[in-house]
């Protein structure tokens, strides 16, 4: 598996450093998956998954987001599109463009492997994909690539996560 993350009860409200956000796009046959980040005083990670649906459009996330206590203040990092973006920014939310490039994918897991992070009960779509997220394996050996499926989640955790140290903060 590629990360091993406990699950927690619910989402923090008490010792959070700051809230930032993931956002996956999904289209038409893969779901679109938000999560919501507790970054905590102690360095940790919260994470809840948000939405996991397919075929849902900008305005339809920003309204999840809003219902969720997003603010204009707290980052939003997503996956590379950049008319899903503008639609995004139109609606109210500032997204950003997520850490990616050359290598991005295997230095986003592995900054995130070296990190204690929780999921909340209620992200049971999460809970499955880390059950099924897994490295490629050749000859019984893991490689330093992971399979693409059952990562819309990991996916937009990692953007959030990954992204936003990066950016200094």
């Amino acid at each position: 598996l590629v990360y091993s993350w406990a699950e927690i009860e619910e989402f923090p409200k008490n010792d959070v450093r700051e809230i930032i956000w993931g956002i996956d796009w999904g289209y038409t046959n893969d779901p679109t998956a938000i999560t919501k980040v507790a970054c905590m005083n102690d360095g940790t990670f919260v994470v809840e998954e948000l939405s996991y649906s397919p075929n849902i459009d900008s305005s339809i996330v920003a309204q999840i987001m809003r219902e969720q206590g997003y603010n204009s203040e707290q980052s939003v990092y997503c996956d590379h599109d950049k008319e899903m973006i503008y639609k995004l920014r139109l609606e109210g939310v500032i997204g950003l463009p997520a850490e990616k490039g050359a290598g991005s994918i295997l230095n986003g897991v592995l900054y995130l492997k070296q990190k204690t992070i929780r999921y909340t009960k209620v992200s049971r779509n999460l809970k499955m994909e880390l059950g099924k997220y897994r490295f490629v394996e050749i000859n019984g050996e893991n490689t330093n690539k992971m399979m693409d499926e059952w990562n819309h989640l990991c996916d937009s955790a990692r953007y959030a996560i990954y992204s936003h140290r990066n950016r200094g903060r």
